[in-house]
């Protein structure tokens, strides 16, 4: 799902033919799209059986909501992300509508009152990129048996649900019901988080040995109770981290 399309009269394309500069900004998107994996395999997933598409139109999340019946540059993807693409040379900041409720800047974390429009800034090195509070979004990293959840928690949301679809990435066995879908729900109160987890398939397992938790703007949280058994919770940026087997059932962060 990453194409760039080229033919043989015209000027080659690849990321270094632009310089060094450019070539350092292509490399992350590209990062960052690897990064996505999990949930591009998801998504894939979702069109498959219900028809769900990759890339939703606004409408699609919002049909109540007049001011997005024009809007065809943005889109949602995954659980709560929302891109707003740079469609034209030179442009540095764009105007985005943000849908009711609360989003955070994906690259800043700023917190967002949605119901309205907003200047963003677009840098060549950034694509502006809106997370919707109380989304879950499903990152790989550079250990391959290590799934990082992140979880954009927000007093205004207290429970969501959110899935990880896997199979063997190879055969055609998932058509014999070898796959496996990992569901993740929390319950939150806006003192006390609770994470829970199952597995639902016909035995098969993803590849993932633990789950790396990051809770976004949860800094205050210090302990966890994961299956009876409590740990430290590591500060990151603002954030809360803890890590988890891949078969752990509940998770309670205070």
């Amino acid at each position: 799902f990453a194409r760039n399309h080229c033919e043989l009269s015209a000027r080659n394309q690849e990321p270094w033919v632009f310089g060094t500069d450019c070539e350092r900004l292509i490399s992350d998107a590209i990062a960052l799209r690897y990064r996505l994996l999990p949930e591009f395999y998801t998504a894939f997933y979702r069109a498959s059986v219900d028809g769900t598409p990759v890339m939703r139109a606004l409408l699609f999340d919002y049909p109540r909501d007049a001011e997005v019946f024009p809007i065809y540059d943005q889109f949602l993807f995954a659980d709560g992300l929302m891109s707003a693409p740079i469609l034209r040379p030179g442009t540095r900041n764009r105007m985005v509508y943000l849908p009711e409720g609360v989003w955070f800047d994906f690259s800043t974390g700023e917190r967002l009152v949605g119901g309205t429009r907003i200047i963003a800034d677009a840098p060549l090195e950034r694509m502006p990129l809106f997370v919707r509070a109380g989304s879950f979004l499903l990152t790989d990293g550079t250990e391959a048996e290590i799934l990082t959840v992140s979880i954009f928690i927000d007093e205004t949301v207290q429970t969501h649900e959110w899935q990880l679809y896997s199979d063997d990435g190879e055969s055609f066995d998932y058509e014999k019901g070898k796959y496996a879908q990992d569901i993740f729900r929390y319950e939150y109160d806006g003192s006390e988080f609770r994470l829970f987890h199952r597995i639902e398939g016909d035995g098969f397992r993803s590849r993932y040995e633990k789950f790396r938790v990051v809770l976004k703007k949860g800094s205050y949280f210090s302990r966890a109770v994961i299956d009876g058994r409590g740990t430290d919770v590591s500060p990151g940026t603002g954030n809360a981290e803890f890590y988890v087997s891949a078969d752990f059932t509940a998770a309670i962060v205070s």
